[in-house]
């Protein structure tokens, strides 16, 4: 063991201090590692905001096999030794091939004119902006490659999660305040545990219990995690009936991504509404989803309108 990691240890301090050098014709020292991942997150970065602009969903599986190609291309292109013109007619053809790679079926293709067209156009935009970011280091630049003392595309790539994460807050921050009159406190109490949950009103939530003629607020299982036992929530797990649960059994829906599936159920002691102020007591089901409730959002109980008329 001790071996092996010396021996890898070796081999990432020659990777670093003696990496493999390529040499072009225009007097340019380019680093293997540097090309391996500069082409990559660059090409990645192309490809999937590509699918964003156009709203094609497109497998990750298919996105990295785009990027490892593109980036065995780019380690073959030195060894071509070709002009500028014969450089850019090979991009343009191996342009076309990773747009067909990541649109999987033929439903996709069909729209592979409009990617294409979006894929075309943030090269161009990624190529102006590399040479800029390249300038501005102190770097020398060409038409096909540029030369740095480090890989350009880390610093784009930094910048690229920066703005997700900053999209994303805003998104759901966004999401929060259309929602906002939308959520109710509740307070649920079952065996001398009380807790309180932030509960939305999901139009959508048309779950009814018919053994009971009552409707089920459904809740996720860290909240189950809180009310039950160890052996009660092992049971709900298991889809097994327990006796300690007072009127435990499933009932049947569906949904968009699932069907024919089973929700454990059962009789809380009391379960109040807060509106306006004022506590509404509901007289309602407690269904326990095994899926994300709040997708992010503040609230971990979804109510049906009848809860609330």
């Amino acid at each position: 063991m001790i071996f092996l990691f010396n021996l890898i240890l070796k081999l990432a301090f020659y990777l670093i201090h003696f990496s493999y050098i390529y040499y072009y014709n225009y007097n340019m020292t380019i680093f293997i590692e540097y090309v391996v991942i500069d082409n990559f997150i660059i090409s990645y970065l192309v490809l999937y905001v590509s699918s964003i602009l156009t709203k094609i969903n497109i497998k990750k599986s298919r996105l990295l096999i785009g990027c490892s190609i593109y980036v065995l291309f780019a380690l073959l292109l030195p060894l071509l030794n070709l002009n500028i013109i014969n450089g850019f007619i090979l991009k343009g053809l191996l342009s076309i091939l990773l747009c067909l790679i990541v649109l999987d079926n033929v439903k996709l293709k069909s729209k592979f004119f409009i990617y294409y067209f979006t894929f075309l156009s943030l090269s161009l935009l990624m190529f102006a902006i590399c040479n800029i970011m390249v300038k501005l280091f102190g770097g020398d630049v060409t038409m096909l490659n540029y030369n740095l003392d480090f890989p350009i595309a880390i610093i784009l790539f930094c910048i690229f999660i920066y703005f997700k994460i900053l999209i994303g807050f805003f998104s759901r921050l966004k999401k929060s305040y259309e929602i906002d009159d939308y959520i109710f406190e509740t307070l649920i109490e079952y065996n001398s545990k009380k807790i309180k949950l932030n509960a939305f009103l999901d139009t959508g939530n048309s779950l009814y219990d018919n053994k009971y003629n009552l409707p089920v607020a459904v809740t996720s299982f860290k909240v189950a995690e809180k009310l039950l036992t160890k052996n009660e929530v092992l049971c709900l797990l298991m889809r097994k009936g327990c006796t300690t649960v007072k009127d435990l059994h499933y009932i049947n829906y569906s949904t968009a991504s699932s069907k024919n599936s089973s929700m454990p159920v059962f009789k809380l002691d009391n379960f109040e509404i807060v509106r306006n102020g004022t506590k509404q007591k509901v007289d309602c089901m407690l269904g326990i989803s095994f899926a994300r409730i709040s997708n992010g959002i503040n609230y971990d109980m979804l109510l049906g309108l009848k809860m609330i008329e």
